[in-house]
């Protein structure tokens, strides 16, 4: 079992007792450092007591796959609570027969509604996945940070991802309460507080904007609860190459565009499709530009009856030109809504989605999966795809930053060998352009924080 150096760095970090974050790349060995960690607390004679919290596809795949790996771990028990086995693990909570306890997100939420004394018994929480967590507005933060309120005892407090914040530092506030609660932010235990002392909205707009000065400090005050290692000390890796495919949309779709743009309306196979609002309207315009618009009896009520319209195939025939373009090569192919997977579907009899048919999986990992499809936010964190193919085209533009870096590391793992290949399909002229940028600038943003706290 050989460790690379910030691996052997945050194991030590970890043994210390210290409550963290920690900033590691996806696909760049998060997992196996913290339970060398809990085993070596187990070989010490120090019981771990570990409230696990994380996707359901990394407590059912990644965790037990790394502790199965290796023997020396096997020592270490690990158990599932969710679904069928939740009554049986909260049993062994209650009797303190247990290493590692594992469930998801939402179960958290429910376990903590209706059996808030089985928290008593943990004294580590580890959060596979802090962006999970990245919205204080949301019930499952309100009810983890409860339950640190409540029980001290889980005093030592480790959250990981490796997007640590997406879509801007507002979502930085609730990742670091659960490792440092008040101390991160100056004595600040509560959300409104943050957004007023670094933050301002500008009047006629929704977003908050940083305050001058505000990033510095924010970045001073996250600097010691912070584990990242220097890029350096990553292994060497093949890089992701990145294209783009333009395809042109004819002039009369062009227009349509443009109509919903402006006039939040348009007349589609003489059925009328109306936007309720700039963003239903920009989010109409990527349909328009992907070839089929939703129409819904209630524009202002997306839960009512919808109706898919075709406005052209120019993607369709652009996927398959591009599919027969890389050749003989197994390709993953991201879509965004239920309308382009059905046209998948059409076009590529023989594909499989990830997240929807059985063995899709084992069939891509195999090499005998020449198209499999999915949706992003369906195959994001944990899931390991790199030996079935390295070419990966996104049908549009997803507009999400932490599912599109996930996505690409579902790929881009630490034992490829061949560069990852992106393919972004995008119209001419239209909303796709927009959201791509949007996507990058994020990213840009992202990668500048993360540079700041290097080596960590």
């Amino acid at each position: 079992m050989r460790y690379y150096k910030y691996q052997v760095r945050l194991i030590k970090r970890l043994l210390s007792g210290a409550s963290f974050m920690v900033w590691i790349l996806p696909g760049k060995g998060k997992t196996l450092p913290v339970i060398r960690w809990l085993w070596e607390l187990k070989n010490r004679g120090d019981q771990p007591r570990v409230l696990l919290i994380s996707t359901e596809l990394i407590i059912y795949n990644v965790w037990p796959d790394e502790i199965n790996e290796y023997s020396r771990f096997k020592g270490l028990r690990y158990d599932i609570c969710h679904g069928s086995t939740k009554d049986k693990v909260i049993d062994l909570v209650h009797d303190g027969d247990f290493d590692i306890v594992a469930t998801t997100p939402d179960t958290f939420v429910t376990l903590y509604k209706t059996y808030p004394a089985m928290f008593q018994q943990f004294d580590k929480l580890v959060v596979d996945e802090s962006t999970k967590f990245k919205d204080p507005t949301r019930n499952r933060y309100k009810q983890i940070h409860s339950m640190l309120k409540k029980y001290p005892n889980i005093d030592q407090r480790i959250a990981m991802t490796g997007t640590p914040q997406p879509n801007g530092e507002l979502q930085l506030f609730s990742q670091f309460w659960i490792v440092g609660k008040e101390k991160v932010f100056g004595g600040n235990s509560f959300y409104a507080d943050f957004q007023n002392i670094y933050f301002y909205k500008p009047e006629y707009t929704f977003k908050w904007r940083l305050l001058p000065g505000a990033e510095e400090k924010i970045d001073e005050l996250i600097a010691p609860w912070i584990f990242q290692p220097r890029q350096s000390e990553y292994n060497e890796m093949p890089p992701i190459i990145e294209y783009l495919w333009h395809v042109d949309l004819p002039p009369k779709i062009l227009k349509l565009h443009k109509d919903m743009l402006k006039n939040k309306a348009i007349k589609v196979k003489g059925k009328d499709i109306l936007a309720a609002n700039a963003a239903v309207a920009a989010n109409k315009c990527l349909q328009i530009s992907s070839g089929i618009v939703y129409r819904y009896d209630d524009p202002t009520n997306p839960a009512s009856g919808r109706e898919p319209l075709r406005v052209h195939t120019v993607k369709d025939t652009a996927i398959q030109e591009l599919h027969e373009a890389v050749g003989a090569a197994n390709v993953l192919i991201l879509y965004n809504y239920v309308h382009e997977y059905e046209r998948l579907v059409e076009l590529f009899p023989d594909s499989m989605d990830i997240a929807k048919d059985k063995g899709a999986i084992q069939a891509w990992n195999r090499g005998k999966l020449s198209v499999a499809t999915a949706h992003p936010a369906s195959m994001a964190h944990g899931l390991n795809l790199q030996k079935g193919g390295n070419i990966l085209i996104f049908f549009g533009p997803n507009q999400d930053l932490e599912l599109v870096e996930q996505v690409k590391k579902r790929l881009h793992r630490g034992s490829i060998k061949e560069p990852v290949y992106v393919y972004h399909l995008i119209a001419r002229g239209t909303r796709d352009e927009d959201a791509l940028e949007l996507v990058d600038k994020k990213s840009i943003q992202q990668q500048r924080r993360m540079a700041r706290h290097e080596g960590a």
